[in-house]
């Protein structure tokens, strides 16, 4: 199996969120540079700048502030990147924490 080197973007608020996901890459060893951006305005940034490597994968959050993981996903089709392949892999990671008061 061919493993591919190029880096992960993880498009996350949650200070405790980035930490659980590297320590998950880490453990199931993926070695892949991750670059970290906290919201979509900063993601979309982050794919326009001709310096950063395009991602093979990003990680996305649907709860952000500023722009959310669904307008990102609405931009992000409605922009054209000259350094973007869009056929790279994107997976939603959301959770919700649900309280029930007995």
């Amino acid at each position: 199996m061919m493993k591919s080197k190029k880096n992960i973007l993880l498009v996350e608020d949650d200070r405790i969120d980035v930490m659980t996901v590297k320590r998950s890459l880490k453990d199931i060893n993926i070695t892949n540079k991750l670059d970290v951006v906290n919201n979509g305005e900063e993601a979309i940034e982050f794919l326009r700048d001709k310096n950063n490597e395009q991602p093979c994968i990003i990680l996305l959050d649907l709860n952000m502030p500023r722009m959310n993981g669904i307008e990102f996903l609405t931009q992000l089709r409605q922009i054209k990147f000259d350094n973007i392949l869009f056929y790279m892999g994107i997976v939603i990671v959301a959770h919700t924490i649900f309280t029930t008061t007995f």
